[in-house]
């Protein structure tokens, strides 16, 4: 049976877990009930700093206090934790789906050069911008123009445009927020992308979701970016890297944009500028 989920105690539950040490006391009392001095043991904390830990998981029913004597034992309550398990089990078709692909499957080289080449392929999902290249960089190389915000921002999006946001938590269900300007006859034009990693394969595979969205993460309906009715206001971007030989094949599948779409000549002018920022690169 589900759990119904109370948003303002998930809100608490979170909040509590964000802390390393309080999440460090829960795993303690995963092994039974502990008083303050035990739980103060393994840290570099005062008994205060301990106690004030363990009031903010009390809040947020993670814990309950015993009233033996002094000694007031805690126990973990693992109610909360239900909860969060129940919230995170809306996502589990998103992530089962990400798990269930085969991440060995090997991709033939398609050209010896530096060249776009565009890539047709019964199996490809319709409705994409498909594209792949010989970077001339190792695979670990080319994963970090991808997974570090300060290469990112350097080569990411067509000609003429800059990044002076972007912040990459790299993992499997981390945010990713840009924010991408262009120049215009009518001054700088800012457009925010937003969304989550869902498939994060060191050096080898990244998958997220993309979305455009205002400087708050509010999405954009396809109207209000131009685009005709039932155009996906979320779309997915797959990076695929293989070794060859000390460089690397790189694919780009990005589901819910036409290839023949601007997105498309977008990307193929960032790859560009990924080839040339490379090689800068020691």
């Amino acid at each position: 049976m589900s759990t119904m989920i109370d948003d303002d105690r998930l809100n608490e539950t979170f909040a509590a877990l964000a802390n390393t040490t309080r999440r460090a006391i829960l795993a303690r009392l995963a092994n039974g009930q502990a008083n303050v001095n035990e739980l103060a043991a393994p840290f570099e904390l005062t008994l205060p700093a301990i106690s004030k830990h363990i009031k903010v998981l009390e809040h947020a029913g993670l814990i309950v206090r015993g009233h033996r004597a002094q000694f007031r034992p805690c126990t973990l309550d693992t109610i909360p934790l239900q909860q969060v398990a129940s919230w995170a089990e809306r996502y589990r078709p998103i992530w089962d789906a990400r798990f269930d692909r085969m991440d060995d499957l090997h991709h033939a080289t398609r050209s010896t050069n530096e060249r776009t080449t565009p890539v047709s392929d019964t199996s490809d999902p319709p409705n994409s911008v498909i594209i792949e290249r010989i970077i001339d960089a190792p695979a670990d190389v080319v994963w970090r123009m991808w997974t570090q915000p300060e290469h990112f921002a350097a080569w990411y999006g067509p000609n003429g445009a800059t990044i002076p946001t972007a912040e990459l938590d790299v993992r499997a269900g981390g945010l990713r927020r840009v924010c991408m300007q262009m120049h215009t006859p009518n001054g700088i034009m800012p457009m925010w992308f937003t969304g989550a990693h869902l498939e994060v394969t060191s050096g080898r595979r990244l998958t997220y979701t993309e979305a455009m969205t205002d400087e708050d993460g509010n999405v954009l309906a396809a109207a209000d970016l131009g685009m005709p009715d039932g155009h996906p206001t979320t779309t997915e971007v797959r990076i695929e890297l293989d070794d060859v030989g000390g460089r690397t094949n790189m694919r780009l599948t990005h589901v819910g944009v036409p290839a023949d779409s601007p997105g498309a000549a977008g990307w193929t002018m960032a790859f560009d500028k990924l080839a040339a920022y490379i090689q800068t690169q020691d």
